[in-house]
């Protein structure tokens, strides 16, 4: 079995998620508040936390980063923007398209009280 079958079947055994933009508006006094939109509905994905040597390679360029999501679909998400799943939020600080072949996406997040 390929890597990539694998993935596969993990991520469609795995969980949904929302994927979700954010956008800055302002409250009735006129203030900036950050809030977040849906781009993508139940997104299958799965999450795992980071490993040591992941924490530490982040950790060298100043990102903090506790999980990773792994998405077998294209869904143009980009750092800033974040995954909803229940109660919790987790803000993407890298993504990467392993051997650039658009066949999966790892998303570096770090989880965020809303």
């Amino acid at each position: 079995m390929s890597q990539i079958f694998l993935l596969n079947e993990i991520v469609n055994n795995g969980i949904t998620v929302n994927h979700q933009r954010p956008a800055t508006n302002r409250n009735q006094m006129g203030q900036k508040k950050l809030t977040y939109s849906t781009e993508n509905a139940s997104v299958k994905a799965w999450i795992s936390p980071i490993s040591t040597n992941e924490t530490e390679r982040w950790g060298r360029r100043g990102i903090e980063v506790d999980h990773k999501v792994f998405i077998t679909t294209d869904i143009s998400a980009v750092i800033g923007d974040r995954f909803e799943y229940g109660s919790r939020y987790l803000i993407i600080e890298g993504v990467e398209n392993p051997a650039e072949k658009s066949m999966f996406w790892k998303f570096f997040t770090r989880e965020e009280n809303d």
